[in-house]
């Protein structure tokens, strides 16, 4: 029976392949491309209750027009029947145009949770981002093993607050959105966070007044309130459920519980944004009556309103331009405008703070469509497709492709006999034959034994990195310099490469500039810089920072027994700075086991 399922499985496979491997399909430019680079998009958004929606045409990457879209609120049809009925429309309209992206804005349903300790770290993103669209509970906590398709886990990393959350989106309209990207329409869908892409759009407007003041943003939806706090980036993401009411029943507790840790209460901007039908003044209500009940410190706190044309008008003039009335139904749609879009196509990890309004605009656009392997697997790639429609066209010529074939075989048999190599004299093409052996031989040598004399550890540059780390300066004095190299241990029973460790050890005194300057040292992107100077210094690629390849800095520091303060040359404090290189088993410059004596 298992074998029979498999068949099944491989003949539904293949009948969807075929329907998907059409010729118009493998001439178009854009029809293995997804939503965003359709050349006609339509943008909707819901929240529960409405759907308002608006379409754009033209070039992605350049200008678009746009122009306004159906009217859900009044067709009295179901979704499914809705979308069906607006596509057909929308392709009679444009001449049976097929290039169309539907891009779904969710904002009825949104939902934060905790990362494993494992993910917390936001450089984890390429690992964390994979494993959570397949087996989220191995990313986010207290999940169960068994989620279903039509809720969708997305990895955000916090650069800035240095941690990392998931965030979740419940696809209420995922068969009928399923119904319309299969063969018959072929559509292409992608699915957005509305809360993410409006917090992109407030950063790229509020980033250049948060390294001054802080800011706490509140997205009023009508389902829920996003606090996102900001300084120099965002710092956390907080999602509060209403729970059936028109605001979070703790919102003050929620509020002044995100500010303390965040030391904000000495002086931050609150600053409520209506994002939903109902007025923020609501939650200005509830926190009046919270700090009523329990007296707070909120003189240095200012609350700042932020109603729809408010929101437009900032908008319009971070934009530089008047957006058309009725058009841009939703601030969320601004993504997909300069210049609140980012030309970033991978996220970047800068800790720069003019870096995070790009880095959310390209977080923004995450599409919460399923992705796990079951669903890839019914997508038919563009190389797989232009060989299917390839076969077609062979089955249909298949006697006049075998005739060819051998006609061609001939003619190759023929014009063989007539090269030097078919005339060659039996005894030279023996001695060929034994030097080609020979050269063989010698590669195979060279390929085992040349990478065991690849500079991998060398006193001069041992040194010059340590000059590297420790430059000459009145701060610093260094009284030793020990270094050491050692294998990784590996729990495989017979590793064919092993990785090793470079350990640097310095110990002498310092004052305070020096300790100041030593502790940067353990910042990674301060390490990374001088190993990729000295790496181009020495012209030693063993130096080189990135890949699997780890630095580490610890910096111990005690008071200098033998400091004086009435001496003005001596130095308050004595220190251990040790720096380790982790080169993994997979490096190129990885080694040979060392052998050890059997027990």
């Amino acid at each position: 029976m298992a074998l029979l399922q498999k068949f099944q499985d491989l003949a539904g496979a293949h009948r969807l392949a075929r329907q998907r491997a059409k010729l118009r399909r493998v001439l178009s430019k854009v029809a293995f491309e997804p939503a965003e680079k359709q050349p006609i998009r339509w943008h909707l958004f819901f929240d529960g209750e409405r759907l308002t929606s608006a379409l754009t045409f033209g070039d992605p990457a350049g200008p678009s027009v746009w122009k306004p879209g159906p009217d859900f609120s009044a067709t009295g049809l179901s979704p499914s029947d809705f979308l069906l009925k607006c596509v057909t429309d929308l392709r009679s309209q444009q001449k049976g145009a097929l290039e169309l992206g539907i891009i779904l804005h969710l904002a009825d349903h949104f939902e934060s949770g905790i990362v494993h300790e494992e993910y917390e770290n936001p450089e984890s993103f390429l690992e964390a981002s994979k494993i959570i669209c397949e087996t989220p509970n191995r990313v986010v906590a207290g999940l169960s093993e068994a989620t279903g398709r039509g809720s969708q886990w997305r990895y955000y990393p916090l650069l800035c607050g240095g941690k990392a959350i998931a965030l979740n989106h419940v696809l209420d309209w995922l068969e009928a959105l399923e119904n319309l990207s299969g063969p018959g329409q072929d559509l292409k869908v992608s699915v957005r966070s509305a809360p993410a892409e409006m917090l992109a759009v407030l950063l790229a407007i509020y980033q250049a007044m948060t390294p001054e003041r802080p800011h706490v943003l509140a997205l009023f939806y009508d389902r829920f309130t996003v606090l996102a706090p900001l300084f120099r980036g965002l710092l956390n993401l907080s999602v509060l459920p209403h729970h059936g009411g028109t605001v979070p029943p703790n919102f003050g507790d929620d509020v002044f519980a995100l500010l303390e840790p965040l030391g904000f209460l000495d002086g931050c901007n609150l600053v409520l944004v209506q994002c939903g039908s109902r007025d923020p003044g609501d939650l200005f209500e509830s926190l009046q009556e919270y700090v009523q009940r329990h007296p707070r410190n909120t003189e240095n706190l200012e609350v700042h309103v932020l109603a729809p044309a408010a929101l437009w008008e900032l908008c319009q003039n971070h934009a530089g331009t008047e957006f058309p009335d009725g058009l841009l139904v939703r601030p969320e749609f601004l993504v997909e405008e300069a210049p609140f879009r980012s030309k970033e196509a991978e996220l970047s990890f800068s800790l720069d703070a003019h870096a995070e309004p790009g880095r959310w605009n390209y977080l923004a656009r995450r599409n919460f469509w399923p992705a796990d392997s079951a669903t890839k697997q019914l997508r038919v790639s563009r190389p797989i497709a232009s060989a299917m429609v390839i076969l077609r066209f062979v089955n249909t010529g298949l006697a006049v492709a075998l005739v060819l074939l051998l006609a061609g075989t001939a003619w190759m048999w023929w014009s063989g006999q007539q090269t030097p190599a078919a005339r060659l004299n039996p005894q030279l093409a023996q001695h060929v034959q034994n030097d080609l052996a020979t050269t063989q031989n010698t590669k195979a040598y060279l390929t085992k034994w040349g990478g065991v004399l690849t500079p991998r550890s060398q006193a001069w540059s041992v040194m010059d990195l340590g000059f590297g780390l420790v430059p000459p300066s009145d701060d610093i004095v260094c009284n030793s310099l020990k270094y050491n190299f050692k294998e990784v241990d590996t729990k495989e029973k017979s590793p064919s490469t092993a990785g090793w460790i470079r350990e640097w050890t310095i110990e002498g005194m310092c004052d305070d500039r020096g300790s100041a300057y030593l502790q940067r040292l353990q910042d990674s992107s301060v390490l990374n810089d001088i190993f990729n100077q000295a790496r181009q210094r020495l012209d030693d690629v063993s130096f080189l920072p990135g890949g699997g390849r780890t630095l580490k800095a610890t910096y111990r520091e005690e008071a200098n027994t033998a400091y004086d303060s009435k001496k003005g040359d001596a130095f308050p404090y004595a220190f251990r700075l040790v720096v380790d290189q982790t080169v993994p088993a997979d490096d190129p410059l990885a080694l040979k086991p060392f052998a050890t004596k059997k027990k």
